[in-house]
Order: structure tokens, then sequence, then C-alpha cells
């Protein structure tokens, strides 16, 4: 059985990939270090323009991109 969960020594990596009704698809891969559970991507890759705070912030979020412009992206 594939749940779409795989682990190694030293990762754990999840793979979703969600189907919309107008057949759009899009698939999502994460990998975390199975001891750490940090993410362990890299972290230089170019992100969305939706993840910019100023795009959309969640009401409990506490980054502030005008005090730490490298904070400018959401990190999830």
């Amino acid at each position: 059985m594939n749940d779409g969960v795989h682990s190694s020594a030293r990762k754990i990596t999840y793979n979703y990939k969600f189907i919309f009704q107008n057949g759009e698809e899009r698939e999502f891969n994460i990998e975390l270090d199975s001891v750490t559970l940090n993410l362990t991507q890299t972290k230089n890759k170019a992100r969305p323009e939706w993840t910019k705070l100023g795009c959309f912030k969640c009401p409990n979020c506490t980054l502030n991109d005008q005090l730490s412009p490298e904070r400018s992206e959401c990190g999830l």
C-alpha cells in the first residue's frame, strides 16, 4: 500500500496531489529530517507570488515584512 509517505534513514517525504473539479492538478512534495522534523528542501527556491505577506497574511501571523524584509514570505 502506498499512502504517500516515504521514509529513509534521514528523511521523511510526503507527496500530495490535488485534482480539482476544473481538472487542474497541483503536486506538493515535502521532505522532513526524520530526527528533527525540520524541512530539508532548499530554501533558496523561488516561491509563488501568493506566499508574500502582502498578498495574504493569516490573522494570527506575527511576521512583519516591514521590519524584517527577509521574512516577507510565509515560511509554510
